[in-house]
């Protein structure tokens, strides 16, 4: 079967240059052909990720077709402005895959709205919600080695697309044919129709200062004398971070030369994961040479950051993500507003796993995953309200355990789950809640005020009927 296949690709007239050479190349190669047509990259909630190259198990202009067509299939049944935003990064053929999905949106009459130069994830879910859009796509493959490329697709309210949404895409890819299936007209013929059209200066300004005005203390960059040494890791992060430090006050700002310019070679790091030591080598060599205070890489599509702090002695120790969260807690006004902003990612998740959107509009959602789930409502300190599921479930589990003892220490926290998600995460973490607070059928966990002991693993955990609901709520 995957012989057939191979031998219509190798007889195709294929308009990537790169495609027929390498098929040629492994004429009568059985392993080489199977590699790469035996099974087809396989479309999922992360969308694509494969390797660059010719065949069904490969990364090239016709998977992206044929994924792209799978998804504005998907456009076309939901309504509202019949638009998906793109965006790109640095890796190789990163700019023809966007250009590519662009040009297949609009042959099926999906205006498009894509950014004029490489941009990171979180500019692209910016821009899906700014344009009120039905899907975005990121052609990236986040930190993985050059030889990849991927395609993420994302929903309309800026997130990794939903289980049934992805599962509906993967149908209409399964009937694409991945060489001729797919509506496609050249970009510039949609640039010139209207139907691709770039993203404007008023979303990126707008991007800009919805990241400033969520400083946790705004201003004390401006007077705090911080000395920085960053890294975009030859991705997309050059433009966006360091217009986001300067925005917020940080002008001492020192680039890496060898990795600041996109490059998708990545020829400084065999791995572009900006917490691994190989990738920030470079920029903790030169943080020692300035006499930087921190230094921070970010990913190739700019989604991840790792950071290095100097310490009294003169070293640099890297910080987990775990000790990032935790250190977010203790700059804020007792953590308020970045349990805010935690809270808000909780209760977006829940909404869609509850089959409503942010508006209270119902999506297409699973009416026993409703019932079973429920509405989940959370109150944290001065009536900050969320919700959690998966979201919860994604958090590393060492922050959760410090954010709940930070809480039971603290002003005290009430938490309302539904049984089945506070036993969900019990499991994923593999602790035990009630052994800082007290867990019941009803999924209800109290943390009571000011603990005499700090101890988070009493013997046994206090019993329901020792937390007085009532007065702990009136005293928020």
């Amino acid at each position: 079967m995957y012989q057939e296949e191979y031998k219509r690709w190798l007889a195709a007239d294929l308009q990537d240059a790169d495609l027929n050479p390498e098929l040629s190349k492994i004429e009568g190669n059985d392993e080489e052909i199977k590699d790469r047509f035996a099974v087809a990259l396989k479309f999922g909630t992360a969308g694509l990720r494969g390797v660059l190259g010719a065949g069904t198990n490969r990364m090239n202009i016709y998977v992206v077709r044929q994924a792209t067509q799978g998804l504005a299939n998907w456009v076309k049944t939901q309504g509202g402005n019949q638009t998906v935003a793109i965006s790109y990064d640095s890796r190789l053929k990163s700019d023809v895959f966007a250009k590519t999905a662009a040009g297949v949106l609009a042959a099926n009459d999906i205006n498009v709205r894509i950014y004029d130069a490489l941009m990171p994830v979180p500019a692209l879910s910016f821009a899906t919600r700014y344009y009120e859009c039905n899907a975005g796509i990121m052609v990236t493959a986040s930190h993985n080695p050059a030889k990849y490329n991927g395609y993420k697709a994302y929903g309309p309210d800026g997130c990794q697309m939903t289980d049934d949404a992805a599962a509906i895409v993967y149908e209409e890819i399964q009937k694409t044919d991945v060489l001729t299936g797919a509506k496609y007209m050249s970009f510039a013929e949609g640039v010139e129709q209207g139907k691709i059209r770039f993203v404007g200066d008023d979303c990126k300004q707008a991007l800009y200062e919805a990241i400033e005005s969520r400083q946790v203390r705004p201003g004390l960059c401006k007077t705090a004398g911080l000395k920085l040494v960053y890294s975009p890791l030859n991705g997309s992060g050059l433009v966006p971070v360091t217009q986001v430090l300067k925005d917020i006050g940080i002008t001492d700002i020192t680039i890496v030369p060898e990795q600041e310019y996109p490059n998708g070679y990545f020829t400084t790091c065999s791995y572009p994961n900006p917490e691994i030591f190989a990738a920030l080598e470079l920029g903790l060599n030169l943080a020692k040479e300035t006499g930087a205070d921190l230094m921070l890489a970010t990913d190739p599509d700019a989604d991840r950051v790792g950071i290095a702090m100097k310490c009294p002695d003169g070293s640099y120790e890297l910080v987990t993500g775990n000790e990032v969260g935790v250190l977010l807690l203790d700059a804020g006004a007792d953590g308020v507003e970045v349990l805010r902003h935690l809270e808000g990612l909780l209760h977006r998740d829940v909404l869609r796993r509850v089959g409503v959107d942010g508006k209270g509009q119902p999506l297409q959602r699973d009416a026993a995953l409703r019932a079973e789930i429920g509405d989940v409502p959370l109150r944290v300190n001065a009536g900050v309200r969320a919700a959690a599921a998966s979201e919860v479930h994604r958090c590393a589990g060492d922050l959760l355990q410090r954010l709940l003892q930070r809480l039971a220490d603290g002003d005290g926290v009430f938490l309302h789950l539904p049984a089945v998600v506070g036993r969900s995460i019990i499991h994923q973490f593999q602790c035990d809640i009630t052994h800082i607070g007290s867990f019941n059928d009803a999924g209800r966990v109290i943390f009571p005020r000011k603990r005499a002991r700090r101890d988070p693993c009493p013997a046994r955990p206090l019993p329901p009927s020792s937390h007085p609901d009532r007065s702990h709520r009136s005293r928020r």
